[in-house]
Formats: C-alpha cells, sequence, structure tokens
C-alpha cells in the first residue's frame, strides 16, 4: 500500500508574512531547547527531535515558516491547530502539547516526542493485522474521535500516518493522535461545507460539502478496513475515480483475505462506511461493539467482533457470556480484603509472574436469577475494560467465570479506601489538600464522561489509595452501578439506597 497524497484544501496566494501569527504570546522560549535531527516534512513545515536544556527531556519540534502560509485561511488553520492541541491537553491517547513559540521567520508547536513511528509504517511493515489486534488499534482510535466529538471537535484528517506510537515497547496502547490541522470545532446539528482531508479516508459528503461529525467515524472505518486487508476499500488509478467510488460507497469482501474475517467485523466496516450519515454508527456505538469482542482462544482462530447488546442471546448460564479459563489455574488466593452486598474480594497473586492483585469475587447464587443484576455485572466488567488505561481508575487486568463466582481481577491498592483514611485523620483536610483530592475525583468524573459512562456511586469508599503512605495515590473503584449514556440522553433508574 502506498502513501496516499497529501491533504487537500483550497488555497489563496499569498499573504504578508511579517503579520503576527499567535494570538497570544509565546508560551515557551524555544532558545532554551537544542535542535536535533530532522523527523519528518510536510507542505508548511519541518518537524525536527529537540532537547528541552534544562531537563535533557526529548520532545518533538514542528516548525512552520511562515513563508509557507499562503493565505489568512492558513493562518486561520494554524492558529486553530494550536487551540485544539491546548484545548485537547491531557487526554488520553492524543499527543501532549508543551508550548507554542513564535520568531521572526517561524512558529514553533513542542509536543511531546513519540518514537514509535507511525500506523502506517506499521501496516507497510506487517502487511494486516489480525482481528485480535485490529480490534486493540480501533479501540485506541475511535476512543481518540468519541473523546474530541464529546468536545466538540472533528479532526476531519483520520488515517494511519496521524497515528504515532509513543515507542515501540509498550504496543498498540502507546499509539497517540497527532495533527489537528484540518481540525475544526462543531455545535451538534452544525453543518460544515469546507472540503479538506486526505483522499483514500474523506467520507462521501465531504467530498458534497456537507457534512459533520459522522465524517470521521467513515474514514476510522476506512482505517479499519485497511488494517484488516492491507488495502484501502476505495482504491483507483486516478483522483477522480477514487472520489467517484467513495461517492458509491461500494465495499468488497470478496478477495483474500475477506473469505476468511468474522462476518461481525464485516457487519461492523458496513456500518461505519454507511452512505447516510445519519444511519452511520456514532464512536460510542462502535466502541460498544468493540467491548462484546471476544478473544481467540489460540493463534489460529479467527477472533470475532460482537455487538455487547447480543451477550444477553448467548448461553443463560454463562454470566460473562463466553467461556473462561479457570481462575485457580491462573492465581492463587489470599487474605480477604472487603465484603459486599454479592460477593468478596481478596488478594490473589498470579503464578506467572508473581504479582499480585485484587479480585473481586460475585456469587451466582445472589444473582442467578436476578436478569437485570446478571447485566449490571456484564456491564461492569464493559465498562472497566472501556476505561482501561485512564489515570485515577483501577486497571482490570481481566474477567473470569466458575460455576460458583464470576471473579474481576485487578490492580491492587492496598493503602485503604480515602473513607478510612478521613476516619483516622488527626485532623481534617486543609483546603490546598481537600481541592488536590477534588481535583483527581473530578478529573475521573471528567474521564468517565468523556468516554459516556456515569459512576452513580460516588463516595469516599469507592476511591482507593495506591500506597498508604500518599494521600493523593486515589484510584476510583466499583463500578457495579454505572452506566453508558449518550450525550443528551435523559437517565431513569430506581435508587438503591446503602444504609450504614
Amino acid at each position: 500500500m502506498k502513501r496516499p497524497p497529501q491533504k487537500f484544501n483550497i488555497l489563496e496566494p499569498g499573504i504578508n508574512t511579517s503579520y503576527r501569527i499567535l494570538e497570544h504570546e509565546s508560551d515557551i522560549d524555544i532558545r532554551l531547547y537544542t535542535f536535533g535531527r530532522e523527523l519528518g516534512r510536510g507542505i508548511s513545515g519541518i518537524t525536527y527531535s529537540c532537547t528541552e536544556i534544562k531537563t535533557g527531556i526529548e520532545y518533538a519540534c514542528k516548525s512552520i515558516s511562515k513563508t509557507n502560509l499562503k493565505s489568512m485561511d492558513e493562518v486561520e488553520n494554524l492558529r486553530n491547530e494550536i487551540r485544539v492541541m491546548k484545548y485537547l491537553s491531557g487526554v488520553e491517547n492524543i499527543v501532549k502539547l508543551k508550548g507554542v513559540y513564535e520568531d521572526a521567520s517561524c512558529v514553533h508547536i513542542v509536543m511531546e516526542m513519540c518514537s514509535g513511528g507511525d500506523l502506517f509504517d506499521l501496516i507497510k511493515e506487517k502487511g494486516r493485522f489480525n482481528e485480535t489486534e485490529a480490534a486493540e488499534l480501533m479501540k485506541v482510535i475511535v476512543g481518540v474521535v468519541a473523546i474530541c466529538h464529546t468536545l466538540g471537535i472533528m479532526h476531519r484528517d483520520l488515517k494511519p500516518e496521524n497515528f504515532v506510537l509513543l515507542n515501540k515497547d509498550h504496543g498498540f496502547y502507546s499509539l497517540k493522535a497527532i495533527d489537528f490541522g484540518l481540525s475544526a470545532f462543531f455545535k451538534p446539528g452544525q453543518v460544515l461545507t469546507e472540503k479538506v482531508g486526505t483522499a483514500y479516508y474523506i467520507a462521501p459528503e465531504v467530498i458534497n460539502q456537507n457534512y459533520g461529525p459522522e465524517a470521521d467515524i467513515w474514514s476510522a472505518g476506512v482505517i479499519l478496513y485497511i488494517l484488516l486487508s492491507g488495502l484501502p476499500p476505495f482504491w483507483a488509478e486516478t483522483l477522480q475515480e477514487q472520489l467517484c467510488k467513495i461517492l458509491k460507497g461500494q465495499i468488497s469482501f470478496e478477495s483474500e483475505p475477506w473469505p476468511q474475517i468474522s462476518d461481525s467485523a464485516k457487519d461492523l466496516i458496513r456500518r461505519m462506511l454507511c452512505l447516510k450519515p445519519s444511519e452511520r454508527l456514532t464512536a460510542r456505538q462502535v466502541l460498544r461493539f468493540h467491548e462484546g469482542y471476544n478473544p481467540p482462544k489460540d493463534e489460529h482462530s479467527i477472533s470475532k467482533f460482537k455487538n455487547s447488546e447480543n451477550i444477553e442471546n448467548q448461553q443463560d448460564h454463562h454470566v460473562l457470556g463466553h467461556k473462561t479459563p479457570n481462575i485457580r489455574d491462573l492465581y492463587m488466593f489470599g487474605p480477604k480484603l472487603g465484603q459486599g452486598l454479592t460477593g468478596s474480594t481478596y488478594v490473589c497473586t498470579e503464578i506467572a509472574t508473581g504479582t499480585k492483585y485484587a479480585c473481586k469475587s460475585i456469587s451466582k447464587q445472589r444473582i442467578s436469577n436476578k436478569e437485570d443484576a446478571i447485566n449490571d455485572v456484564r456491564r461492569e466488567v464493559q465498562i472497566m475494560k472501556h476505561l482501561a488505561g485512564q489515570k485515577n481508575i483501577v486497571k482490570i487486568k481481566d474477567a473470569y467465570e466458575d460455576p460458583m463466582h464470576v471473579h474481576i481481577v485487578m490492580e491492587l491498592c492496598s493503602g485503604g479506601d480515602l473513607f478510612d483514611r478521613i476516619k483516622t485523620r488527626s485532623h481534617s483536610y486543609s483546603e490546598r489538600e481537600a481541592a488536590e483530592l477534588i481535583k483527581i475525583i473530578v478529573g475521573v468524573v471528567e474521564a468517565c464522561h468523556l468516554l459516556g459512562v456515569m459512576h452513580r456511586d460516588l463516595k469516599p469508599e469507592n476511591f482507593m489509595l495506591v500506597d498508604k503512605d500518599d494521600d493523593f495515590s486515589l484510584k476510583a473503584i466499583d463500578f457495579g452501578y454505572s452506566t453508558f449514556f449518550e450525550p443528551g440522553q435523559e437517565q431513569v433508574y430506581q435508587f438503591t439506597i446503602c444504609m450504614y
């Protein structure tokens, strides 16, 4: 697969490049950095490695020459890119902005260094990915789209070249979205008309200059097609022929390797590449589709994407909806950590590594005759996997089921809960300390809401300390009452009151 042509948009002839670009003062001093090797070159500028002299930390610096900005539209696009990057600062799987500096000749955007190469090069190297790998990559890619859309941002240039690995050692979870040069803020119902993007990945409604955030889902669907097959779905010799194929939206699953790909994976692609934007899956629906996916039992199995809503239709004696290994073959159980309404939490040790985890063992006797309770357990596991990798949220290791229990294995937080810490302190928290704790708690709420999750049981007992000597090593736990939601969706649920 060749790299597609560069992104396109309509440009105007030159402007006075002495015009100040930044709308604010520079927030770093580029003179405090030393420049190294060239990392990449684009239409408007060059990206270099650079090192902060004071700390020795290596960053990437995208230097945009003012002479390459040919119109006021391009100036505004650069300003918008900086606004978007600042707005998305700190969001998981999006490259972090360090700062921006303007001098007489260039605007310098300094950001975290991602040295693992881009996804396009990884595709070239591997040829194509199996379904398990593609599912993990799409969880990251569509997760980025979901957060951007919740924050009112369209990327508008999703493609493998715009996802880079932080480094090669951390695998797919270190994937980061970059290049927000064509991104746009939008409001619900707003129609955009600017024809921008990269030809392989552009949605039909963008070609027709009448589109909304659904266009990003189309681009993500094209990426999924390429991940599984190594080829783009709408390839043609000329740009005009390619755009015509996109407008027709006819997807072929006849040639290799598609006969070996699961029907569920192909169905997901069809629903992401639906010609009618209103009938296309949203980012959150794609993520939920992914959550029901079961990994293969061995390397020769064909993994499948399954809609999580279809779990109810599987064998009703499986709470999780699929068979799992025997947890006793993998972990040794230790002392009890706590007792809840439906089960107990224990320390467990992974036999292969000696690593200690917490295991929440839910009694099936207490939920087996209650359909809502079974769905709650399934949803709890789905939500914990959905939130995997989010800061200050306990990390799930895996879930298992045996005839008596469902076991949720997660990281061990051995410092006790926040409620006990409050009780045992000899004095109340200072305002500064309380502010730091609330910053963490509200940060968890924000991360959940961005990913379409309501916790619905926030209380001091549901925040654990990783380290008993660090009051601020908080992690949110217990997503048993949590639920997914769509923006604007009204929730009506009965209250479950716990009396102390």
